[in-house]
């Protein structure tokens, strides 16, 4: 989970009186003029609005059909009902297609965009951009007027228009799952999240947040769970418990990295110790210490470089395979790059500091040694 998603960023949400803005035009209106109004409290660089899909815990369970598509049994998605300054707010990007605009969010337009784990599954040939998908179960109960408002068919198709990258909003430890994020004005509860984004600590402008929205509404309630999505979810067993394991490795794997530095340069500096007579003997036959230096870098040079290289190709390999049992692994090339690196300066030294201090010895010295 990337930690700069959720900087700076808190969840404010919001309860709708009940019996009030009984209208899915009048409720996405009420919202959108808080929306607007809590973005010009200074500090406050960014407003989203997530009815329900707020990390750390994001979507509902809801099962799908596509049009044209038969499963043996029910497929399950997460439904998340966002605006479309959610994906900018928490930094997911746009791999494909498009966002639905302000127009398309007010009428609460049939349109939809799925992540990445919904496209590699349902679409893997590509073409999900223009499909069609329908929750059949969204609908809005008769029995509850005003609780739930929407769109007179919240239960149609809509038709996909856009694939954004996954997010591990579900927990570390849990696979990616397929998820659809609809305009939040299709199917709106008594109540809603604003995610707010500021240019400082979030929480130190909860105060001004709710003098605004008070500004527009004297009797508006503000719950009081408002969070910093940062400590919230820093705080969730499964991260501290990652968080411990990611310690653990990279104590452990400093270790290891020390030790096979050490013997790496125990080993070389070794050999090249053992052939100072060599190196004696071949500067009172006139070789130059350059050509000296040149010798032991091109011998170790050569037995350390396959060595980097062998390792390199299993690693890579070995990383392939894992990808296949992990999920949610992560691969840095720059970290592969810097211990390629450390382990190659580590052999220059162990190569360089013996072999000046055998082209320093007399010449004459070594060839009577010999």
């Amino acid at each position: 989970m990337n930690r700069n998603r959720h900087r700076h960023l808190m969840s404010v949400p919001i309860p709708i009186h009940r019996h009030s803005l009984l209208t899915r035009e009048h409720r996405a209106a009420y919202i959108e003029t808080l929306r607007q109004k809590i973005a010009t409290v200074p500090g406050v660089s960014q407003v989203a609005i997530s009815a329900d899909a707020t990390p750390p815990d994001s979507g509902e369970s809801r099962p799908f059909e596509i049009r044209g598509s038969v499963f043996a049994q029910r497929q399950f998605l997460r439904a998340e009902f966002t605006d479309g300054e959610y994906f900018s707010a928490l930094h997911i990007p746009l791999l494909q297609g498009r966002l639905w605009d302000q127009a398309e969010n007010t009428r609460g337009a049939a349109v939809c965009i799925i992540n990445q784990a919904l496209a590699r599954r349902y679409f893997p040939n590509g073409g999900a951009i223009g499909s069609q998908i329908r929750m059949p179960e969204l609908e809005i109960p008769v029995t509850n007027p005003g609780e739930l408002v929407g769109v007179p068919d919240t239960a149609g198709w809509m038709q996909v228009i856009g694939v954004v990258s996954d997010t591990l909003d579900n927990g570390l430890d849990k696979p990616v799952l397929p998820a659809l994020y609809t305009p939040y004005t299709r199917f709106m509860w008594e109540f809603t999240q604003f995610l707010v984004r500021t240019d400082g600590p979030s929480l130190a402008t909860l105060h001004p947040i709710q003098l605004a929205i008070q500004s527009i509404n004297a009797d508006q309630q503000v719950e009081r769970n408002v969070r910093d999505l940062q400590q919230w979810i820093d705080n969730q067993p499964e991260v501290q418990q990652q968080r411990l394991f990611s310690i653990l490795f990279g104590l452990f794997s400093s270790l290891a990295l020390a030790l096979a530095l050490v013997g790496l340069y125990s080993v070389v500096s070794y050999s090249v110790a053992q052939r100072t007579n060599e190196f004696g003997i071949r500067m009172a036959l006139g070789a130059q210490r350059s050509h000296v230096l040149a010798i032991v870098s091109g011998s170790v040079g050569i037995t350390v470089g396959s060595g980097l290289a062998a390792g390199t190709v299993i690693f890579l390999t070995m990383h392939r395979l894992l990808m296949r049992v992990a999920e949610n692994s992560d691969f840095s090339p720059l970290i592969l790059m810097g211990v390629v690196a450390l382990f190659a300066l580590c052999a220059a030294l162990a190569c360089t500091i013996p072999a000046m201090r055998a082209t320093s010895i007399d010449p004459m010295n070594a060839l009577r040694t010999e």
